[in-house]
């Protein structure tokens, strides 16, 4: 259950990251190519090595939500 939860961790972060790069159309093909292969990881010090950015939700005319990213992570 727990190794099922840190894939299901992992596979979201490389989603967020792709929506946050939406000029690179290969940002997400990429991010689980380099997922499968084993590129990613816990870096010397104990780190997480993983694709990822932060979500936030943000307000717009009309009261529309959009959401934005930020602080992104690549290994």
């Amino acid at each position: 259950m727990v190794e099922r939860d840190n894939e299901l961790r992992v596979l979201n972060g490389a989603k967020r990251y792709a929506a946050f790069d939406k000029s690179d159309p290969f940002a997400l093909a990429r991010a689980l190519c380099h997922i499968r292969q084993g590129l990613c990881g816990y870096t010397e010090d104990g780190k997480e090595g993983w694709y990822d950015a932060e979500e936030h939700p943000s307000f717009g005319v009309g009261g529309i939500v959009h959401t934005t990213y930020t602080h992104i992570t690549r290994p």
